[in-house]
């Protein structure tokens, strides 16, 4: 027989309860229905009855416990393929270039301004910051 290491059978089998959590179910019923219960019956007493707007306040209240608020979720990753400009002929270039430049609110290549240094200036002026007067 091997030593150590998992065996097969070993610890509490998976789904079991534990003596505290059965302890803790039987108070509860004991104690009576439960608050989604309560909410749950009102609410469909209230349907019954014809009070619509009781039966929605009703469940409107329950709705968290039974149907949990779904998580936030990224959109898929965009699939990006590989383009073959060179079978376009240059007119149908220029009018890429045009549609793209829209796209991305930038100018044309050929309308672009000239580049700019990309030296940050100081948050105050030259006479403050270097303590000259």
């Amino acid at each position: 027989m091997p030593k150590g290491g998992p065996r097969e059978g070993a610890g509490r089998p998976r789904g079991s309860r534990r003596k505290r959590t059965r302890e803790l179910i039987a108070t509860a019923e004991a104690l009576g229905p439960t608050p989604l219960e309560v909410l749950l019956e009102s609410m469909h007493a209230a349907h019954a009855e014809g009070d619509r707007a009781e039966a929605v306040d009703c469940a409107k209240a329950a709705a968290p416990y039974v149907h949990p608020k779904l998580a936030p979720t990224s959109p898929p990753a965009p699939v990006h393929e590989e383009m073959d400009y060179t079978v376009l002929s240059d007119t149908e270039l220029g009018q890429l270039e045009k549609i793209y430049s829209k796209l991305l609110k930038q100018p044309p290549a050929s309308k672009a301004p000239p580049a700019q240094s990309r030296v940050k200036r100081g948050r105050y002026p030259r006479s403050i910051s270097s303590g000259a007067q």
